[in-house]
């Protein structure tokens, strides 16, 4: 049976929101001191991948579990 806390809040989501939250952190330090830009690159990155992998209506497994699709697909990449 479901937790109440994961109804509310899935655990897949951690690390979209963990993006989403370097991304905004990194874009108030850009702000503050003009530093910083290659984090505020690295989380809009990651922010994006995590946007499309939440829209796109292909791969569930992408939906579901986007870091270990990501790994999986890349792995089926690079095999021999």
């Amino acid at each position: 049976m479901l937790d109440l806390n994961q109804i509310r809040y899935p655990v897949r989501y951690t690390t979209f929101f963990i993006a989403l939250g370097g991304l905004c952190f990194s874009a108030l330090v850009v702000l503050a001191s003009g530093q910083g830009w290659v984090m505020l690159l690295l989380f809009a990155a990651l922010s994006a991948v995590g946007v499309h992998d939440l829209l796109q209506t292909h791969h569930a497994i992408l939906r579901n579990y986007p870091i270990l699709g990501h790994m999986r697909f890349l792995l089926e990449f690079i095999r021999p």
